[in-house]
């Protein structure tokens, strides 16, 4: 039996959550104590960061601000991120040593990159996670093809030839062909398996191949990545991969939050939840977005929005 309203926090700033403040806002729920946690103070859309990488927006038109949002709501914003949940206290707790009780819990946290932690990736790679981050992909490769001849082109190398390793090569194609003409730049992708969208549709891979070689986007594929070094990239075998822009896109990574928190999680560390979207054997714990396994769906890719 509780006490006044339901405390409920949304822990993490994806499109689920944002819904629902949108809901809060126009008062679709009954009454509840609301907090918002998520470790930045400025987000970027995802659903535009392709756009902006293109230059078809600005940054500023993808940016949203959580804290406006929650109170907007009529929410509470707490700028943290949740290292630990104790579901029998019912209990999270912040990197910043704060703890929030709650009667209902929401994740939406994302998902990390895999390989991030490879030698040298973190220090000379442009992640495509977090969108802050990604959104700085055009102007750099914009600096350095600014400078470039037909001589000597920029090199941009992407790693990774999953959907959005992909969509950010042919959206850097536009962009520098655009601004600077198609001799001052070569773009190449790098896959680990045996073809680039390798989850696609034998179709979608067909069109999407046709676009790429139009575009003289090379893709190089059975490239499989040990380490990052200053201006080239390492294979197992073969010789190093020079490059003046290296994007990382090597496709999702379960948060660790959960398995360290002792909830359900499938093989790779995402929380399972069922058709509701609850935490497999929890009513008051549920998920949402790239940070969980469909029990039913496991299929489903990590593509930032169900």
């Amino acid at each position: 039996m509780l006490n006044g309203p339901p405390r409920v926090v949304l822990a993490g700033c994806g499109h689920a959550h944002l819904f629902v403040l949108e809901a809060l806002a126009q008062k679709q729920f009954p009454r509840a104590d609301v907090t918002l946690v998520s470790p930045a103070g400025e987000y970027f859309y995802s659903g535009m960061a392709s756009g902006v990488i293109a230059g078809q927006y600005r940054p500023e038109q993808a940016c949203f601000h959580p804290a406006r949002l929650a109170q907007t709501a009529g929410a509470e914003w707490v700028c943290a991120s949740v290292t630990r949940i104790d579901t029998g206290a019912r209990r999270v707790y912040l990197d910043d040593g704060r703890e929030l009780g709650y009667d209902l819990l929401s994740l939406d946290i994302g998902a990390r990159l895999a390989d991030d932690d490879m030698p040298g990736a973190r220090e000379c790679a442009i992640p495509v996670k977090p969108v802050h981050d990604a959104l700085g992909i055009g102007t750099a490769a914009d600096a350095v093809t600014r400078t470039a001849s037909p001589d000597r082109p920029a090199r941009i190398v992407v790693v990774g030839g999953g959907a959005a390793g992909v969509e950010i090569a042919i959206c850097l194609s536009a962009r520098l062909l655009r601004d600077h003409g198609a001799e001052k730049h070569q773009i190449t992708v790098l896959e680990a398996g045996e073809q680039v969208l390798a989850q696609k549709p034998e179709s979608a891979r067909q069109r999407v191949g046709a676009v790429l070689r139009s575009r003289k986007i090379e893709v190089r594929t059975a490239v499989r990545i040990r380490a990052v070094e200053d201006g080239s990239v390492v294979p197992d075998s073969g010789a190093s991969i020079p490059f003046d822009v290296l994007v990382w896109a090597t496709g999702p990574r379960a948060p660790e939050l959960f398995r360290d928190s002792g909830l359900p999680t499938d093989d790779q560390g995402y929380m399972r939840v069922d058709a509701t979207l609850q935490a497999e054997g929890y009513m008051t714990i549920f998920g949402a977005g790239d940070c969980v396994s469909l029990v039913d769906h496991p299929w489903i890719a990590k593509a930032g929005v169900y």
